[in-house]
């Protein structure tokens, strides 16, 4: 007992200085000229000018300016994050793979928050087969393949080219292939500032690959052999797929899952396209590579027996009309599986989107969040005027710190950056996994912790609100405006009277505009340009920009997957990617509350 009296003398003495401490030195209450003067360095150190299409590759921080607790290291996190996931040597998959290595009784797939039960069963197993089948090893020989486009973004959103893209993921798991989506068929990453980081047209502009580059360098060649060989059965149904650009490096300065060292023995009879009727047949067969160039489909969720029945081992937890709603069969699966395709389709932002997402929060709260911790300098300067002075109270006077005491005390205050332990452990949501380190050297565990385990700041408690677009309803469904989803929030807040704060999708101005009518509630947006009134989306993407609206609205998707409730419409494509993303980021108990049925 007598070694904690020093720290419990502080923690007593710090406790009673604050309560002393005049208003003005209360966090919160710092200067708008010295948090406006903190957000302008965070912008500077972290590149978030518009002209700066990649982050800065180290982070550099005067003494005096604290790391920003609501943006992220994204150069060094998307390093990290495609390490993490790469085969070793031999083709030997990585840690989080092997529950055993991994210190549980789970595999732990990095990109997996929460436990077990805050998520949809068999999550983390079901992430694990996905990867391994997406980056299979041996770079990728003897492995079939599934290829296909993305869907024409002239006729499909972009929510729906992404269900579009989970229901190709079911069929390629489904009969034991690697999904490979054609390079240079994403249309909506067509624009300067894919091109900037040399991904123009790729889906990994926006995400880290969805498979081996082995794979994709195998896929891009056997369509292009195919092509080239005239009168052959595949030869008019990989022409256009067979001018899809080469893959872009990956971003740990090699190729993911593997260097590719050419592609040998590419048979152009082993490439074949499936259309119509027989694409069941065709994707069955043992042919290496199968073109399929239909992509219509967006409800394929057959790979869910893979896994027996995990969507019956969870109940429905969304909230409609006051009460629960209840899914049958079919909706149970096809969520089950979305959610999966999703989560792991989605499962890593690229630099340049994590450099969206860091201006659009920073734009959003980030002067709320400078002012907070500039408040801390405030404080501290109070704390240690309080420490010099000798006006304490009688009752702590025998509990004074000493001088080593009082140092220490006063680090905590400082910005230097050289405490390894704080900026290991803050912010973040602790240790998630053991991964152990099988290189030269002593074993140990890596500090994975670094990237694994920490979360931007956000303001919480949040709900996400989704306001529906009205071409896309159709003509059965109702469209509400904002005021038409406040009851809910307002009914939220019976269970959860501190809830505040509400991050608002739409692509609507009005929506906007109505926000500031509801006073008493803090809504959070992104910064960009909204439609005036209804128009096809095709025309607003043509008419802000692909940069624009595509890097938002992802952006806007992630952020909203990580708030603690949302409120949304269950006919919504949207709703539905929200929704799928939070029942896998351990959110699952986190109420989504519904204002309309499927």
């Amino acid at each position: 007992m007598e070694a904690r009296l020093p720290a419990l003398s502080a923690a007593v003495l710090l406790i009673s200085l604050a309560r002393l401490l005049p208003s003005a030195a209360t966090p919160g209450v710092a200067s708008l000229e010295h948090a406006l003067s903190l957000s302008r360095q965070w912008e500077a150190v972290y590149g978030l000018s518009p002209e700066s299409p990649t982050p800065p590759a180290n982070l550099s921080f005067p003494a005096h300016v604290p790391p920003a607790p609501h943006l992220d290291d994204c150069a060094n996190r998307t390093q990290w994050r495609w390490r993490v996931e790469q085969r070793g040597a031999d083709s030997a998959p990585p840690d989080w793979t092997n529950p055993s290595a991994c210190c549980g009784c789970a595999p732990q797939p990095p990109w997996v928050r929460g436990t077990d039960a805050a998520n949809l069963a068999l999550t983390r197993v079901a992430q694990r087969d996905i990867w391994a089948s997406q980056f299979p090893p041996a770079n990728c020989t003897g492995r079939r393949l599934l290829v296909a486009p993305w869907p024409d973004a002239a006729s499909h959103s972009l929510g729906a080219q992404l269900l579009a893209a989970a229901s190709l993921l079911s069929a390629a798991m489904r009969h034991n292939r690697t999904l490979v989506m054609l390079p240079g068929s994403f249309s909506r990453a067509s624009h300067a500032g894919c091109k900037a980081v040399g991904q123009e047209g790729s889906f990994d502009c926006y995400f880290l690959p969805t498979a081996a580059q082995a794979c994709t360098d195998w896929a891009v060649a056997a369509l292009a052999a195919a092509a080239a060989a005239p009168g052959t059965a595949a030869a008019a149904g990989t022409a256009a797929a067979a001018a899809a650009p080469a893959p872009a490096p990956a971003p740990g300065g090699g190729v993911n899952g593997g260097a590719s060292e050419g592609v040998a023995g590419v048979e152009v009879d082993e490439v074949v396209v499936a259309e119509g009727g027989s694409k069941g047949a065709v994707l069955a067969s043992d042919k290496a590579v199968v073109l399929l160039n239909d992509t219509a489909e967006r409800d394929d969720c057959d790979a869910v027996s893979l896994w027996g029945s995990p969507h019956r081992n969870r109940p429905s937890l969304v909230e409609l009309g006051g009460k629960m709603h209840p899914l049958n069969e079919g909706e149970l699966k096809l969520r089950w599986w979305q959610a999966q395709a999703l989560r792991f389709l989605l499962r890593w932002p690229s630099a340049h989107l994590c450099q969206v997402i860091n201006r659009m929060r920073h734009a959003s709260y980030g002067l709320s969040v400078a002012s907070e911790v500039a408040s801390v300098t405030t404080q501290r300067a109070a704390i240690i005027a309080a420490l010099a002075s000798n006006d304490v109270h009688p009752a702590y006077a025998s509990m004074r710190m000493n001088a080593s005491e009082e140092a220490n005390f006063l680090r905590s205050f400082n910005f230097s950056h050289s405490q390894s332990l704080e900026a290991d452990v803050w912010p973040g949501e602790g240790f998630e996994g053991c991964y152990q380190y099988k290189g030269p050297g002593p074993a140990r565990v890596d500090r994975v912790y670094e990237a694994v385990g920490r979360e931007v700041f956000m303001m919480r408690p949040v709900v996400a609100l989704h306001v529906r677009q009205v071409e896309e309803a159709g003509s059965k469904a109702r469209v509400r405006s904002l005021a038409g989803f406040m009851f809910s929030l307002y009914g939220m807040r019976k269970h959860v009277p501190s809830l505040n704060h509400v991050w608002l999708t739409s692509r609507l101005q009005v929506d906007i505009e109505h926000s500031k009518q509801f006073s008493d509630w803090t809504f959070l947006h992104s910064d960009h340009p909204r439609q005036a009134g209804p128009q096809p989306v095709v025309e607003y993407e043509r008419q802000v920009g692909l940069d624009v609206s595509v890097g938002a609205s992802l952006a806007n998707l992630l952020v909203a997957a990580e708030s603690d409730y949302f409120v949304g419409t269950l006919n919504s494509d949207w709703s539905r990617l929200i929704d799928a993303l939070r029942c896998t980021n351990g959110r699952l108990f986190a109420g989504f509350v519904a204002v309309e049925e499927w």
